[in-house]
């Protein structure tokens, strides 16, 4: 699914690559084998940057996608975000429901299912891991709910104070809030929180084997999960070059690489037995933060509306994305739930420079602050600053799955483990100048890199 209506977002910021070999058939290795189907074969996973050891902990979910990666591997929630499925896919819960005045929801957990240290999950580790949820959105649940009531051996209803339209969306979104996923509450005490993240104990369809902290880690398909895994070993090692990540790619030492760049998405489509894919996510954009005060340059609206006429966002996405992104007209991408779809922002450089002009900007200006910012979704909100102008293109992003149906990788897969925010520092100084004009440091087709701002911002010392 989406975050709170997150499946996919539009314009990517990763690229997996999966090889078409060995067990990994596809980005997305589903459920489709039958059940009691032995699992088998080894995955490889070259992730993009470190590996931070929260992410292994569900009570700390910091309300990102980037989490998803590891929590859908490790662990297991009520319900959630699963393929087509937006929060109320059945997992660790056979089934819910809630109340029709909206002020209760009850869960039925499965028969049989256990942690990875061979303990049942029972209705008091469900209890014990909402009432002590510290992540995202934990103040919203609590300020909600009066009290959690254990029915019987697989029966728990949650009690709200007032009528919570949104709990099982909110429950149920992984890459919103973690308050839905179980962690054994009498380990979870034993070793505390901190310990818990270095070797977690979960209930999802791996079992970690093996972790070196901000470096790798690597798991074995649980057999007492109660689905087929279809994958016996998953690795994710941190390789936050992309160069290497390709060329463990290519030497057959990752099977599955994230973030390939716009410069390297060619040479990586031509690898023999290798399968580019590209995912549609959050969108990136310029702001123009605190764009109200008296001595920004963008306070004119004129400025900011040149800005986003003389974008090249094709140009962008092309190279950036290898064309797999899609300029768009709405910041907020067309698969978030209710979102609309615009049309792609116009591109006019002669209208661009007349508004320069008429703002009384004829030869552009120098910035001496930070008043640009690029950004992209950063989980499931996007960067709180003020309103963007302009939405941008992209760089791809992609996620795969290993045993899990569509989404263990729900999350990386969202942004979060994208680089959220390229911005010009304290001090910096940055230009803005219609291409063409004087001075301007690139042409109106030039592209050039998002991450140095646009078209239209160069950065210099």
């Amino acid at each position: 699914m989406r975050r709170s209506g997150f499946k996919a977002r539009r314009v990517f910021d990763l690229l997996a690559v999966a090889l078409t070999l060995t067990a990994a058939t596809s980005t997305a290795i589903s459920f489709s084998s039958p059940a009691g189907a032995a699992a088998k074969g080894k995955i490889i996973l070259a992730w993009h940057a470190g590996i931070a050891s929260r992410w292994l902990d569900p009570q700390e979910h910091d309300g990102t996608a980037t989490p998803d990666n590891f929590l859908t591997a490790i662990h297991d929630a009520l319900i959630k975000n699963q393929g087509t499925e937006l929060y109320n896919h059945p997992a660790l819960a056979e089934h819910f429901t809630v109340a029709a005045d909206s002020k209760s929801a009850t869960f039925t957990l499965r028969k049989g299912i256990k942690f990875h240290n061979g303990e049942p999950v029972t209705p008091q580790d469900v209890k014990f891991s909402y009432e002590n949820y510290r992540g995202a959105k934990a103040d919203v649940f609590k300020k909600k709910t009066e009290r959690v009531e254990i029915v019987d051996d697989r029966t728990i209803r949650f009690l709200f104070k007032e009528p919570f339209l949104d709990f099982a969306i909110l429950f149920g979104t992984a890459n919103v809030a973690g308050a839905g996923w179980v962690v054994p509450e009498k380990y979870y005490r034993q070793v505390g929180a901190d310990a818990f993240k270095q070797k977690p104990i979960g209930a999802g369809p791996y079992r970690l084997v093996r972790h070196e902290p901000g470096v790798k880690i690597e798991m074995e398909a649980f057999d007492g999960y109660y689905r087929p895994v279809n994958v016996k070993q998953l690795v994710m090692i941190s390789v936050p070059e992309a160069a290497t990540r390709v060329a463990m790619l290519e030497r057959g030492e990752a099977d599955i690489i994230y973030f390939v760049p716009g410069e390297l998405i060619n040479k990586v489509g031509k690898l023999p037995g290798v399968m580019l894919a590209p995912v549609l996510s959050g969108s990136w954009w310029l702001e123009f933060p605190g764009f109200q005060d008296q001595r920004n340059p963008f306070r004119d609206k004129r400025v900011r509306e040149a800005v986003s006429l003389a974008i090249d966002r094709r140009a962008m996405n092309q190279a950036e994305s290898g064309g797999l992104g899609k300029p768009t007209g709405n910041w907020i991408n067309n698969d978030v739930q209710y979102a609309i779809e615009w049309p792609e922002f116009e591109r006019n450089v002669e209208r661009a420079k007349q508004l320069m002009r008429e703002a009384g900007f004829p030869n552009g200006f120098d910035v001496e602050r930070d008043f640009l910012t690029v950004s992209t979704w950063t989980g499931s909100r996007p960067c709180p600053r003020s309103t963007p102008a302009a939405s941008g293109s992209s760089r791809s992003f992609a996620r795969s799955a290993s045993g899990r149906g569509c989404s263990p990788w729900s999350g990386a897969s969202s942004c979060s483990g994208c680089r959220a925010g390229s911005k010009t520092g304290p001090g910096s100084r940055s230009s803005f100048r219609p291409p063409g004009s004087p001075g301007a440091g690139h042409s109106g087709t030039k592209p050039f890199s998002s991450a140095a701002a646009s078209t239209l911002v160069t950065a210099s010392a």
